[in-house]
């Protein structure tokens, strides 16, 4: 045999090798499936086309739902295993208008941002193999290719409990966690979700990416990079370097507040400088989460705001979605004593808890809890009121300044604080139409008063 030909043999056995390999996928990983798009600009395209189309309002609602088992036959079982049943009413989702909204804003994210990253094209291979180079010796990879994705970032603000987190992962139910395509050999990450750090440090912060992008794809980023010492661009650079390697479609960075933990002024300054640029340079998208307080920072600089969409969350009001979210958990009764949901019933859940469905979860679960326990076995309103009284004492004063808009104490209440421009908005305007960050922040916490008269007179 030729050495050519024993060559040619010996490739074809490593690709055999590697082909069967692959046979085995990681957790949650897929074998990509192209549905061509009927877009021009995104055909052929397969880190798009692996997604398929974008679903139907029905299709979007059916996959960000989520129903736990539930039967009948359970009020009869002991009190030990219903009071476990409760367990769970914490993983019941319930879709609604503005989550769905913000649902098709992510997955319009996801395929915009991958419209300039076309695996096929030149310059990605070209890429690649630098990186391969630079990551067998060890080194940083000089650049990234030069993408302009069509949506920079986007914020969810809303107060503690209104469910900003789970409201995005179910959103992003609607894609696979990891890809792989056979015919390129490579990976692409519809997502990865990265919690800011409880100590607001820039370090800590690409940590936890690399720690997330080494549990999907099975890297060893985090290990590699936790002893070096690294200039803000070249962290910058090695995330945007990960990310167009591995495909990531979008970054969500939750608990944006937490920035403000940073040691001393300086540092948040820092940690916030470092979003911006973040923000600016990512090769994906960027999703920021936070609580109200989170405003305070990104108010500090407007750089952030300016290339940012938004939309704010907050608890609801009585109404027809409310009425509809509390129908969907109702249907999770232990009970023995079936307690139809009564006009009654409904009030005074929304009375002692004022809207916020996390709460709203956890004190209907309580209720049965108590129901149980006492084997008085039904939900009434004397229940209801006992149980907020008992275990929702410590909140109170925070759902007494939501129930009766007193600004002064909702501004004791960081979190839950409203400011008072947001009283005199349509829930829709920043959920169902995201409107620029800039302008939200602009009316919800003005810089001056020159910026609050501008917008009063915009309003006018």
């Amino acid at each position: 045999m030729s050495a050519s030909a024993k060559a040619t043999q010996s490739n074809d056995n490593r690709s055999n090798r590697t082909a069967a390999a692959r046979l085995k996928l990681r957790h949650g990983e897929v074998r990509a499936k192209y549905t061509p798009s009927e877009i021009p600009e995104r055909a052929g395209n397969q880190f798009i086309e692996c997604l398929g189309n974008a679903p139907s309002a029905k299709e979007l609602a059916t996959i960000m739902a989520y129903k736990p088992p539930y039967d009948d036959t359970e009020r009869q079982r002991s009190a030990e295993v219903r009071k476990q049943f409760l367990n769970r009413l914490k993983r019941v989702f319930v879709p609604l208008t503005a989550q769905h909204s913000i649902a098709n804003t992510l997955g319009e994210m996801i395929r915009s941002g991958y419209e300039h990253r076309a695996p096929a094209k030149p310059e990605f291979t070209r890429f690649l193999q630098r990186a391969y180079e630079a990551r067998v010796l060890e080194q940083c990879v000089k650049s990234a290719p030069e993408v302009a994705p069509m949506c920079d970032s986007y914020a969810i603000i809303g107060v503690s409990g209104v469910g900003k987190t789970r409201l995005v992962r179910r959103a992003l139910a609607q894609f696979p966690t990891l890809v792989f395509h056979p015919k390129l050999n490579i990976h692409s990450i519809p997502y990865l979700m990265v919690e800011c750090p409880h100590n607001g440090t820039v370090k800590q912060l690409i940590l936890n990416f690399f720690n997330r992008l080494d549990s999907v794809v099975g890297t060893d980023y985090e290990s590699r990079f936790t002893k070096r010492r690294m200039s803000v661009e070249s962290m910058i650079r090695e995330v945007n370097a990960a990310a167009h390697l591995y495909g990531v479609g979008l970054i969500v960075i939750d608990e944006i507040q937490h920035a403000a933990a940073a040691k001393n002024g300086g540092g948040t300054d820092l940690f916030m400088n470092f979003i911006v640029r973040f923000v600016n340079e990512s090769v994906a998208p960027v999703v920021l989460i936070g609580t109200m307080s989170s405003l305070d920072l990104m108010q500090k600089d407007f750089r952030i705001a300016r290339r940012t969409m938004g939309a704010l969350l907050k608890n609801y009001e009585m109404g027809p979605e409310w009425d509809y979210f509390l129908k969907k958990i109702w249907r999770y009764q232990w009970t023995q004593k079936v307690s139809p949901l009564t006009d009654t019933l409904n009030a005074v859940m929304y009375k002692r808890t004022q809207g916020v469905l996390a709460l709203a979860v956890k004190l209907y679960a309580m209720v049965q809890r108590w129901a149980i326990d006492s084997g008085f076995e039904e939900i009434t309103e004397d229940l209801i009121n006992t149980v907020a009284d008992e275990e929702f004492s410590r909140i109170a004063p925070m759902l007494d300044a939501l129930a009766t808009g007193d600004m002064v104490k909702l501004k004791k209440f960081g979190d839950l604080y409203l400011p008072e421009a947001i009283e005199t908005q349509e829930r829709a305007e920043a959920t169902d139409s995201p409107m620029n960050l800039a302008d939200l922040m602009t009316s919800l916490v003005p810089q001056s008063k020159p910026a609050k008269t501008a917008h009063r007179q915009r309003s006018a």
